[in-house]
Formats: C-alpha cells, structure tokens, sequence
C-alpha cells in the first residue's frame, strides 16, 4: 500500500512539473517575431558579422558563440535568434526541480522563476541574462548538494560549471564570491574559488573592462552613470533601487511584502538556514558596493535580476515550510503565477519595448528617396537594420517638435506633432510626417 501511494505521489509530481515546464515554454515561445529593440539589433548583427571584439559590450563571449553556432543551424532571423534564450529561460525552471530540496520547495521555486515577468520578458529578446540564470541557478543546486555531500565529481561539477559561467562576464560573479564567504572555513574550496576568479579577472580585462574602444562606440559610461544618477551613492538610492527590482521580481502585486516578509523572517528563526539566506542577501550587497565604487558594468542595479534565483529559493523555501501546517499558503503563489502568465508587467512599467513591425512599413511605405527621417537614436539603429535603403536619409536624435520637411520616428511623450500630415502611434513611439501627405491608409492616421 504505501509503495502504490508513493507511485502515486511520483506520477502526480512528475505531471505537475511536466505541465509547468510545458507552460513556461509556451509562455516564452510565444512572441520571438516581434521587432527587436536597441541592444538587440547590436546582438543580431554582431552575430550575423560574425568577428566579436574585446571591449565593445556587445555581447558576452560566451553568449556570442551560442548564437552563432545556433544561428548556423536555425538561420538569423528574428525569432531564430532569440530561441536560445527562450530554452534558457525554460531550462532555468528546470535547474530549480534538481535541487537537494523537499518537492514543495522545488515545485514553488521553478513556479516562481517561471511565472517572473522580468524573467519572460528577457527570454523573448535577444539578451544573455537567461542563460547567465542557468548557471545562478545550477551554482546555487551544486553548492547546497556539495555541502550535503562533498563528493569529489559534485566538486568538479562545481568548479566547472563556475568556470564557464564567468564567462559569461556579468552577474555569476557576485553569488560565486557569496559562496566563497560561505566557504571560508574550507581551505580545498577556497583553493577552487581562486582559481575562478583568477579566470573571471583574465576575462574581465581582456574582454569587458572599459577601454578607448568602449568610449568610442558608447561613450564614457561612467560618467554618463554619474551625469544621471543611476549609481547608487547612498543609502536611500539603495532601498529605492532595491525595492523597485524586488517589486518586478514578485511581477509588482503588493501584498506578497508582508506575506514574504512574515514567511521569510519565521522560517529563518525555526530553520536557521544561514546558507540559503546568505545566498539571497550578499549578492545585492556585493552589487551596491561596486555601484559605490563606479565600476562600470557591476555597478549597475538592473544587473540585480541575476539575484531572482536565490532569492525565489528562500521564499519557496519559506513559503513551502508555512503550507506544511497551512496548506492554503500556497494561494499565496496565484496572484504572481496568474500576473506573469497574463500580462507583461515588466515591460509596461520599465522597458516599454513595442512591437513596431506596423509602424516601420507605414514609414517606409510613405517615404521617397532623399526624404530625411529624423529618428530617436533607438529606433534608428532597428530602421537601418531592417531597411538598410533608409541609412542615408536617417538622422539620429531627438526631436521634441518638427521643424523640418520629413518623416520623425520619435517617443510619443517627448515629441508634440504640430503640423504633421500623418500620425501613427504603437504604444510609446509616434511616426509623424511633416509636409505632403503619403497615402498611408486612413486607418493609420489620427
């Protein structure tokens, strides 16, 4: 009897996650079509190039050469190219369900990393961040797994995976110097970690540090950080930094504060799991010293969703621990699931990418020859790329009005489009057209 309930219980378990995982991939899957944006169109043609460079911050090498060895098999289009993200993101939930955890803690763990909407938003573009939270998560798996049982191929499985992973040069860096505070009693695992950080900083100055080339194809960084404000330099910028990632990553429903806050602190007193909690916190920490200290890119909060991981272990786990005794806890986990599977909440309140494939054929449709189009700088560089036949009528900018003849692609809150024959809008982004009217459809027009 007992060995048919624990069949059971494994088929049951096996469902759930088989369904979770297959509704994390259609989730990701769903919009690789739509137009990229800025930073991608930076990606997309450094990978159809070919000739990765030191020092550009197009891409991090290890994500460069994923690309290209996929887009030899898939092609390069649009939807193409962002497939390896989208099986990173998915492959992240899975990682979760290896952990040396009760079922509950990882059945809650994935569903939270599936259901984050920064998280869905980074799988559906052209960007690394989910492939550097694979290795997050599969670092934070082996490290607990090596401290449960430090068998020898558990320690080289670590220490190659932390090797690979630094080369993705961005976030695995700060939770690998979290373990290695965690580890400071174990002289054979600090032996390990230097090793890693020695390759991380071969890495880094070879690759990614800051150089002429960088200032010459972006600008000075730090200095446009500090022109803006973005670094953090006091203790208030903190919490507000930190509290609007934390925000995104619980998909901004407001009363998982409290719930999360009371869960967390209960299960910290009763399981005194200093481990996991240290994962969660140092790494933030790490991330604000090296914002106070101007170190371009680490200083760089949005970098703090490499944190999603640890820190959606120790609520699961915190979570998991309360619906033991209370099982309608679990609720708790409905309005996040339901928020990231129904909207797109990261993107309509931080990045406000739109799909524009509409507005670019309506542009280039009207446009004559010799027609200058004046162009914010992050819509340029998608024309150009789509419709290289635009590049010498393009003028990069921008424009809060018209004052010329032509065609102006610009933010809609930063532009007013007095006299402008044709208007067309997708979201934040305005096409207008000054002087002789195109035969757009009447559709488009406002």
């Amino acid at each position: 009897m007992i060995t048919n309930e624990r069949n059971n219980d494994d088929l049951w378990y096996a469902l759930a996650c088989g369904l979770l995982l297959a509704t994390a991939a259609a989730i990701r899957f769903r919009n690789l079509g739509t137009t990229l944006f800025e930073d991608e169109v930076w990606v997309s043609e450094l990978v159809q190039r070919g000739g990765l460079r030191p020092h550009t911050f197009n891409a991090p090498p290890l994500f460069y050469w994923i690309e290209r060895v996929w887009s030899s098999v898939r092609g390069f289009s649009d939807a193409a190219l962002r497939e390896p993200p989208a099986i990173f993101g998915v492959a992240l939930c899975a990682i979760a369900l290896a952990a040396p955890f009760p079922r509950l803690t990882r059945f809650v763990w994935a569903v939270l990393l599936a259901f984050s909407s920064p998280l869905i938003f980074y799988s559906e573009h052209l960007k690394q961040y989910t492939l550097e939270g694979c290795f997050v998560a599969a670092l934070i798996v082996l490290f607990l797994r090596l401290r449960e049982s430090p068998k020898a191929w558990v320690v080289a499985a670590f220490f190659a995976v932390s090797a690979i992973a630094v080369l993705t040069l961005h976030s695995p860096i700060f939770l690998l110097a979290a373990m290695a505070v965690i580890s400071i009693r174990q002289p054979r695992m600090l032996a390990g970690f230097a090793i890693v950080f020695a390759l991380w900083g071969v890495a880094y100055f070879g690759w990614l540090a800051p150089g002429p080339e960088t200032v010459r194809l972006h600008g000075d960084m730090t200095e446009f950080f500090t022109a803006t404000g973005r670094w953090v330099t006091s203790p208030s910028l903190f919490v507000t930094g930190t509290m609007h990632w934390m925000g995104q990553s619980l998909n901004l429903v407001r009363f998982w504060w409290l719930a999360v806050g009371l869960l967390g602190l209960v299960w910290i007193i009763r399981e005194r799991n200093i481990v996991v909690l240290l994962l969660a916190i140092l790494p933030p920490i790490e991330v604000a010293a090296a914002s106070a200290f101007h170190i371009y890119p680490y200083g760089e909060v949005r970098l703090m969703i490499f944190c999603f991981p640890s820190l959606f272990l120790l609520i699961a786990a915190s979570l998991a621990a309360a619906a033991r005794r209370i099982p309608l806890l679990l609720l708790l986990v409905v309005p996040v699931v339901f928020v990231g599977a129904s909207g797109d909440t990261y993107n309509r309140t931080y990045m406000h990418i739109e799909d524009l494939r509409e507005l670019y054929a309506t542009v280039v449709n009207a446009h004559r020859a010799g027609e200058p189009i004046f162009s914010n700088p992050s819509y340029a560089g998608a024309l150009r790329h789509y419709y290289p036949s635009l590049g010498a009528d393009l003028r990069p900018g921008v424009v809060n009005a018209p004052s010329n003849p032509g065609w102006y692609v610009q933010r809609s809150r930063d532009f007013a489009p007095a006299g402008a024959g044709i208007v067309v809008r997708t979201g934040d982004v305005i096409a207008a057209r000054v002087g002789e009217m195109s035969a757009a459809p009447a559709a488009l027009r406002q």
